[in-house]
């Protein structure tokens, strides 16, 4: 099970990656203690919006720095981005008609998105970029507020 605590080993070694990543697993443990305690639909409301925020601005900022590089596997990224999107489209419906169960499966696919794609796929990123490369973007769009 995550721990919805940042820890160092997921860091990847690119500074805007991991602030973006940083960012969701505060997502994560918001989400997290939001259900936990039964808060509203507003709560949930906000999440989503940062989520969408995130998918947006940081899938956009990655491939735009992995298609360059030669990565073999930017073409099944890019689609598994699109699959986090569309998903997160589905549960946004869940949550606007008030699904009692649409935290949990939320916080569910956040968490099994979070060790599988972040933790593993994007690890696979990591060789074609070289250690000093920032994203092509300002810092203002790191996600940090």
């Amino acid at each position: 099970m995550l721990n919805y605590e940042w820890k160092p080993e997921y860091l990847l070694g690119n500074e805007q990656i991991d602030a973006h990543h940083k960012r969701i697993i505060g997502l994560i443990s918001k989400l997290y203690h939001a259900v936990k305690i039964g808060q509203d639909l507003a709560v949930l409301e906000e999440i989503l919006e940062s989520l969408e925020k995130y998918a947006s601005t940081h899938f956009a900022a990655e491939e735009k720095l992995f298609l360059p590089t030669g990565y073999p596997d930017s073409a099944k990224h890019i689609a598994l981005h699109r699959e986090f999107c569309t998903k997160l489209e589905q549960l946004n419906i869940l949550v606007h008609n008030n699904d009692t169960l649409a935290g949990l499966e939320l916080m569910e696919f956040l968490t099994h998105w979070f060790v599988n794609h972040i933790l593993q796929i994007d690890m696979t990123i990591m060789p074609y970029l070289p250690q000093a490369q920032s994203f092509p973007f300002s810092a203002s769009e790191t996600l940090d507020q």
